[in-house]
C-alpha cells in the first residue's frame, strides 16, 4: 500500500512539474532527453550516419534526431512545420529565414536560459555578435558569424587566352572592357563574359569586382554620415548603364537572365565562356573542371577594378552565417541550451570541428592542417552541426577546412592574397535584426534583382529609374533606411 501511495504521489508531482513548466517535458537525475534538430539542406549528407553525429553524442551525452529542410521551397516548408506545431528543440536557420520569422513570435526568448545554462556560449561569442541575434533588444537567436573575415568574390578569367592575345590582366574598367572586346574579336564563338542571377553570394547582377570601379562596395554605403542604399546612389545607375552597354555590344552572355549556377559552371568548364564572376568556394570546382576539359587552360583572378581616382576595394565577408533559434513549442528548451553550450566547451569544440590532433589534423607555427583523407572522412560535414563558434580560436582552426582540397585552399589563398589592401567591411556587418528589415527586406531585394536584369536587357529604361526608386521606398525601402540610420547614428 505504501508503495502504491508513493507511486501516486510521484506521478502527481511529475504532472505538476509539467504544467508548471508550461507543458515542457522535464528530465530528472542524469537522464537526458532526445533532442530534435532541424537544419538546412546539404546534398549527399545523412546526419544519421555521419561520424560527427557520433562524436557530438559521445562528448555531450545527448542523443539527437536530425532533420533537414528540402533543397527547394525550404522557407515554405519551415513555415508549414512551425504552423503545424512540429516539436523541434533546435532550429539552425539561414539568417533570412530567422529575420522573416523573429517578428512573428515564432521563437522563445533566450536571455534567461542563456544566463542559467549558456555561460560558455556567452563567453566565446562576442557581444557584438550577440546583438545580431536580438530583436527589439531581446535575444531570440544564437548568432554564428562566418568563420573569419575574408574576401569571397572575384572574377575568374582565362589567363591562357590573355597570354595568347598578348593582354595584361585588367585593373581598370576600360581595361576590362577592352579585354572583353579583344576576346570577342579573336574568338567569335566564345562568350566574353557571363554571370547568373545568383553568383558567389551576390544578389542578381551585383558583381562586386566591377562595382569597385564605381566607388561603392556595399548594399548600404556611408554618404555624409548617413547610410544610403545602393539603389539611391547615382553611381549605381552608372553601373547598370555600363552593364547594359556590355550587353548591347554582345560582350555579355545573352542568356544572362536565365542562367543558374549549374549553367554557368558548365559553360565555363567547357571553354564556352572567357570570364565569370565567382567566389573561392565555387572556383575550387570550376577551375579543375575547366582544366580537365580544356588542355592548357589557365586562370587568373581579378582584384577589384580601380575607380577614376585609382581606388579599389571589395566587401570582405563579415556576415551572419546562421542563427539558431528555439521554437515556442519546443519540449526541451533548457536541454537545448545545455547541449549547445556543451558543444562550445574545450576540448569538445576542437574535437567536434577538427577531430583528434595527430589523427585528423596537425598544428604548427603556420596554423592547422588536415590529415587527408581521414579528416574529410570524419569531419567533412562538421560545419553543418555548429550553432555557434569559439570566435577567436576558430578563425585559424577553420583554415584547415580550406586546405582539405588543394584546389579549395589555392583558390582561397589566391583571392585573399591581398586582403589587407582591398578588404572593406560593410558598415552594417554587425547590425542586429531590425523589425523593418525583417518585414521588408525579402520583397525589396526581389524588386532590385528583377529591376537589374530588366535594366541591363533594356526591358526597362534607366531614364525612369527615379520611378523605380520611389517604388522601392514605398515597398519598405524608406522604412529600412530610416531604421538602419537610427541604429547607425547610435554606434560608437
Amino acid at each position: 500500500m505504501k508503495k502504491t501511495i508513493m507511486t501516486l504521489v510521484v506521478a502527481l508531482i511529475t504532472v505538476s512539474l509539467v504544467f508548471a513548466n508550461g507543458g515542457k517535458e522535464t528530465t530528472s537525475g542524469n537522464e537526458l532527453p532526445t533532442l530534435k534538430v532541424l537544419g538546412p539542406f546539404l546534398a549527399n549528407f545523412d546526419p544519421a550516419t555521419d561520424p560527427t553525429t557520433t562524436a557530438i553524442e559521445e562528448r555531450t551525452g545527448y542523443h539527437v534526431e536530425y532533420s533537414m529542410l528540402p533543397q527547394d521551397g525550404a522557407e515554405q516548408r519551415l513555415n508549414m512545420e512551425l504552423a503545424s506545431g512540429a516539436d523541434y528543440d533546435i532550429l539552425r536557420l539561414d539568417p533570412k529565414f530567422y529575420t522573416n520569422l523573429v517578428g512573428q513570435n515564432a521563437f522563445l526568448p533566450l536571455d534567461d536560459l542563456l544566463a542559467e545554462y549558456g555561460q560558455e556560449m556567452l563567453s566565446v561569442i562576442s557581444p557584438e555578435t550577440w546583438k545580431m541575434g536580438q530583436y527589439n533588444g531581446v535575444t531570440y537567436g544564437i548568432p554564428m558569424m562566418n568563420e573569419r573575415a575574408n574576401i569571397e568574390n572575384t572574377i575568374v578569367m582565362r589567363k591562357d587566352i590573355l597570354d595568347e592575345l598578348g593582354l595584361d590582366v585588367p585593373h581598370t574598367l576600360d581595361e576590362f572592357t577592352e579585354t572583353l572586346r579583344a576576346v570577342k574579336a579573336a574568338y567569335p564563338d566564345m562568350i566574353p563574359f557571363s554571370a547568373s542571377p545568383v553568383t558567389g553570394g551576390a544578389e542578381s547582377l551585383y558583381i562586386e569586382t566591377i562595382i569597385s570601379a564605381f566607388g561603392f562596395y556595399f548594399d548600404w554605403n556611408e554618404r555624409d554620415g548617413e547610410l544610403v542604399n545602393r539603389v539611391e546612389l547615382p553611381e549605381y545607375k552608372e553601373y547598370l548603364a555600363y552593364l547594359k552597354g556590355l550587353y548591347d555590344e554582345g560582350l555579355i552572355d545573352p542568356e544572362i537572365a536565365v542562367n543558374r549556377r549549374v549553367n554557368l559552371d558548365e559553360k565555363f568548364a567547357s571553354g564556352t565562356v572567357f570570364a565569370i564572376p565567382s567566389c573561392w568556394n565555387d572556383i575550387s570546382t570550376q577551375v579543375p573542371a575547366l582544366q580537365a576539359n580544356v588542355e592548357g587552360a589557365e586562370v587568373v583572378y581579378l582584384t577589384p577594378l580601380e575607380d577614376a581616382e585609382g581606388n579599389a576595394k571589395i566587401r570582405a565577408n563579415r556576415y551572419l552565417n546562421t542563427v539558431t533559434a528555439i521554437p515556442r513549442n519546443a519540449k526541451h528548451p533548457e536541454d537545448a541550451i545545455k547541449f549547445m553550450n556543451a558543444k562550445l566547451t574545450e576540448p569538445t569544440f576542437t574535437y567536434i570541428t577538427l577531430g583528434t590532433e595527430g589523427e585528423t589534423f596537425t598544428k604548427d607555427e603556420n596554423g592547422y592542417h588536415p590529415i587527408m583523407p581521414i579528416f574529410s572522412e570524419l569531419r567533412n560535414n562538421a560545419w553543418w552541426y555548429l550553432n555557434g563558434i569559439r570566435e577567436k580560436e576558430y578563425a585559424d582552426m577553420w583554415l584547415a577546412r580550406t586546405r582539405r582540397v588543394e584546389a579549395l585552399g589555392d583558390a582561397f589563398d589566391a583571392v585573399n592574397a591581398e586582403y589587407d589592401k582591398y578588404a572593406a567591411i560593410s558598415p552594417i556587418a554587425e547590425m542586429p535584426t531590425m523589425p523593418s528589415v525583417s518585414q521588408y527586406q525579402a520583397a525589396c531585394n526581389q524588386m532590385v534583382s528583377d529591376y537589374e536584369i530588366q535594366a541591363v536587357m533594356g526591358i526597362v529604361s534607366l531614364d525612369d529609374m527615379d520611378s523605380f526608386i520611389q517604388e522601392w521606398k514605398n515597398a519598405g525601402g524608406q522604412a529600412m533606411t530610416d531604421e538602419i540610420n537610427e541604429w547607425y547614428q547610435n554606434q560608437d
